[in-house]
Formats: C-alpha cells, sequence, structure tokens
C-alpha cells in the first residue's frame, strides 16, 4: 500500500484503516492549520506577502518531501497544487493527497494517463505527451510561484480570450510565468530557484536532489536536513 510507505516529516502519513460498513476508512495526519490554497486566499485580497523566511522554509519542506517520493519511494504524486499542501500550527507544511500518484522503476520511466488540475499540468502534459517525475517538477514550481506572489498562475495571461480549457493549455505551453515581482520581492535565488523549475524543457528542471541543495536552503539545520542527507552522495541528474 502506498500510503504506508509515505514515512517523511513533510508528507501526509498514513495511520489507519479500518472498514465500516461498506466503507474503506482511512485515517492521516491531521493538519490543524488548513492548507496552503486557503492561506494564499487569506492574504490575496490585502497583497499581504509571507515572509521571507516562512517561503523559504515552506519551499524546502516540500521539495524534500518529493525529493523522498521521487527518489526514495520512485514515486509520481501527480496532483500537486496547493489545496494538497496542509499546513501545521507548528509552522510547518506537508504535502498530501497521494489519490492518483504512481510507482515507477527508473528515472526514464513515464506515465500516460493524463491526469491532475489542468492550471498546474506541464507543458508536455499539455501537448498529451508521456511525463515523467520532471511534470511534479512543473507544479512545485507553479505551487512556489503562487506562493510567492499570491496570484493564481496564467489566468492573467487569458486576455480577451475566451476562457477555456484548450486556451489554458496553449498558454501554458507558449508562455513563461513572470519572475521580476519575486526578484524584487524575495530575491535572486528564490526567483532561479522558480524559474528553473518552471523550465520549459523537462531536461532543463532540476531533480528535487537538486533543488533540496540550492544555496538558500544551506542554513535549514535539524529535522529539515533529513532528505539531504539520505540523499548524500546519490548520483544527481536533471529529471527526463
Amino acid at each position: 500500500m502506498v500510503l504506508q510507505q509515505l514515512d517523511h516529516p513533510h508528507l501526509v502519513r498514513y495511520v489507519d484503516s479500518f472498514i465500516q460498513g461498506d466503507t474503506l476508512c482511512i485515517c492521516m495526519d491531521y493538519a490543524d492549520a488548513g492548507d496552503l490554497a486557503g492561506a494564499i486566499s487569506d492574504r490575496e485580497t490585502t497583497m499581504a506577502f509571507f515572509p521571507k523566511a516562512t517561503v523559504v522554509k515552506y519551499a524546502f519542506q516540500l521539495c524534500s518531501a518529493l525529493a523522498h517520493c521521487h527518489h526514495i519511494l520512485k514515486l509520481l504524486h501527480r496532483d500537486i497544487k496547493p489545496a494538497n499542501c496542509f499546513l501545521t500550527s507548528g509552522g510547518n507544511i506537508k504535502l498530501g493527497d497521494f489519490g492518483i500518484s504512481k510507482m515507477y522503476v527508473g528515472t526514464d520511466d513515464v506515465a500516460q494517463t493524463h491526469c491532475g488540475t489542468p492550471l498546474y499540468m506541464s507543458p508536455e502534459q499539455c501537448q498529451g505527451k508521456p511525463y515523467s517525475r520532471a511534470a511534479d517538477v512543473w507544479a512545485m514550481g507553479v505551487v512556489i510561484w503562487q506562493m510567492l506572489t499570491l496570484k493564481t498562475p496564467f489566468l492573467d495571461m487569458l486576455g480577451a480570450q475566451q476562457p477555456g480549457i484548450y486556451v489554458l493549455m496553449r498558454i501554458i505551453q507558449t508562455r513563461r510565468l513572470p519572475m521580476n515581482g519575486i526578484r524584487k520581492q524575495y530575491g535572486d535565488e528564490i526567483a532561479a530557484l522558480t524559474a528553473a523549475l518552471l523550465s520549459q524543457k523537462t531536461e532543463h528542471r532540476p531533480s528535487m536532489e537538486i533543488a533540496i541543495r540550492w544555496p538558500m536552503f544551506a542554513n535549514i539545520s535539524g529535522i529539515e536536513n533529513g532528505t539531504r542527507l539520505r540523499l548524500e552522495g546519490r548520483h544527481v541528474n536533471a529529471p527526463r
């Protein structure tokens, strides 16, 4: 059972399961401070940006959780979005909702089934092509971009066009999310990481192994170093 393998401080963990009548009930970790989508929405009306220390911590925690999925569990999440990033009253964030996740064997393995939330689909998914863990990397980049800007991605680019799924997918394939506001608000390093995660070409997106070694994460210590230490010495390459 995939859920039983989610043993990481920033993954929503499986606790127990039982049958009640005809219903399978699954008990997971409780995130007592809502989700990132709600936190972004609360701040959006007044443009009350997250403090830099918070976004750096959240970005590392989410990237470390996804690194564990990709490089330890060999697991594609396939539905990374703010509503699936859960907050705790202790000030931490956890990646959850593995309902459409998929196991894979090697780094070159690809999936064919197209699923997930359209706003967070990668360019290759929008083109109907097979995809790999690089699609998760793209979605993580969109989540981080949204956390930094407090904006819904890509919608500003619709302009006078009639909104629709095919128009949105064409925009994702051909346009780049702006980084200037992020650079001004938070600095070059986090803008560079976000831009790298959102590279149009899959081979240019860093793996999560590389992302958690980004210079701005160097001072994160304690339990936050767990994934980085576990991955130490492993072969590092960008996903294809």
